[in-house]
């Protein structure tokens, strides 16, 4: 008896097998691969001159600060500042603009423009200036 292999089951085991060798290469080239953006914000000073005899400590509030990211599509995110100062995030490989939107301040040396590559990290870190003087 002879045994004839099913064309049906040969080309399904061909694609299957093209899909992954695909998928494994788009992967280790970037493809899928994320970049991160990360970095830290400072806000002060948080106190007004201070004179003989008075301390001022005061810890600043980073719950208003929302870091925005938008894409070069136009898709646009928000994120969250840390109770340290601290922020990061995974982006999509590509150009992406950078901000930083508190309440009654603005962030100095941001909007800006980063090139994000996948598997790499960029750091954009951020001043408040509270216009305490």
């Amino acid at each position: 008896m002879i045994v004839r292999p099913n064309p049906l089951l040969i080309f399904l085991v061909v694609v299957i097998v093209c899909a992954i060798v695909a998928t494994a290469l788009t992967y280790v080239t970037g493809g899928f691969a994320s970049g991160y953006l990360q970095g830290k914000v400072t806000i002060g000073p948080l106190c007004p001159v201070e004179r003989v005899n008075e301390s001022c400590v005061r810890a600043p509030d980073y719950s208003t600060v929302k870091i925005t990211i938008t894409s070069q599509s136009g898709f646009a995110q928000q994120i969250d500042v840390n109770s340290s100062g601290d922020y990061r995030t995974s982006l999509a490989p590509g150009t992406h603009t950078v901000n930083a939107i508190h309440p009654y301040i603005r962030a100095n040396g941001v909007p800006i423009q980063i090139a994000v590559k996948a598997g790499e990290t960029v750091t954009v870190d951020m001043d408040i200036d509270t216009g305490i003087r």
